[in-house]
């Protein structure tokens, strides 16, 4: 990775449980934490992603260098941010924000195996 993404990697990685810390018991993102640090790091980190997917989906990318490389980060980020996925798609004009990363997510998620 460059030292950007890593950079990005390691924001996310200290976000992601202080969201987790403020899931309700529905599983869903409290308002709030829209207005910190940790959203937009988190948000960051999956822009990333998102960005790999369309690529991936357009055949941009290879698929298959991407998976073996990307899959197992790709899902987990997915899976761990998902609150927040849906809060930010819950907003108005937004319900396609992360559309690829999370069609990617999905089809890598069943291959991977991880439920």
């Amino acid at each position: 990775m460059d030292a950007d993404t890593k950079k990005s990697h390691e924001e996310f990685r200290n976000a992601i449980d202080p969201l987790k810390m403020i899931v309700t018991d529905k599983g869903e993102m409290q308002n709030s934490f829209a207005n910190t640090a940790h959203y937009w790091a988190i948000r960051n980190y999956l822009n990333l992603h998102e960005l790999l997917a369309v690529g991936v989906l357009k055949e941009i990318f290879d698929e298959g260098v991407c998976y073996d490389f990307w899959s197992g980060e790709l899902v987990l980020a997915y899976i761990d941010a998902l609150p927040l996925i849906k809060y930010v798609q819950a907003q108005k004009n937004s319900k396609n924000v992360y559309a690829e990363l999370e069609k990617l997510a999905k089809r890598w998620r069943k291959r991977r195996n991880v439920y």
